[in-house]
């Protein structure tokens, strides 16, 4: 929306537009979810905080800056949650909601899924990086395209390096085992 606005209106109502919008995730996400994540916060104050700017100074590239930051801000907290403990990815998994009745054990083991999470950080703070590299550098059209496919091609990418991991792990061991407290694969 804030491109399609930038290229018709002045800069403000671009950025009114677009933190006009964040507030409609908000509103949205607590009809829908009944909460608002943490992140969804995180995201609302940095556009509110980023389009303020943005007013004042006249010029979107402050605004344009607020996803780069928030994927940057991403990628830092899953590596500083992996770092002080178990890792986000880990936690989901061996969450209650995972814990399907009948369900086989997961054979991807904790080391396994740790290696993701750092490899997801990681594509996060490139992606991020990119993001604040176009707003600064690149034209409206770049940033958006960055923006609305960036993501996709950036997530693309993750999962088939990961399958790849994934699949030579396999071959290394036939089965895994979640209780093996270093994480490492265990044959049965």
């Amino acid at each position: 929306a804030y491109t399609i606005l930038e290229i018709f209106f002045p800069v403000k109502i671009a950025v009114l537009g677009g933190m006009s919008i964040s507030i409609i995730e908000i509103v949205a996400e607590k009809i829908v979810y009944k909460k608002i994540q943490n992140f969804t916060w995180f995201n609302f104050f940095l556009i509110l905080l980023l389009g303020i700017v943005s007013l004042v100074e006249e010029n979107g590239i402050w605004f344009k800056l607020s996803p780069g930051i928030f994927t940057l801000a991403l990628g830092f907290s899953l590596l500083i949650y992996q770092r002080l403990g178990k890792g986000l990815f880990l936690s989901m998994m061996e969450g209650p909601r995972f814990k399907l009745e009948g369900s086989k054990p997961t054979p991807i083991t904790p080391a396994m899924m740790n290696r993701m999470e750092k490899h997801f950080a990681i594509m996060n703070l490139l992606y991020g990086s990119l993001m604040l590299i176009l707003a600064w550098k690149g034209t409206t059209f770049w940033w958006a395209l960055g923006k609305g496919v960036g993501p996709w091609i950036f997530l693309m990418i993750f999962m088939v390096v990961e399958f790849i991991l994934l699949r030579r792990d396999f071959k290394k061991a036939k089965s895994y085992s979640l209780d093996d407290p270093s994480g490492r694969p265990r044959r049965f």
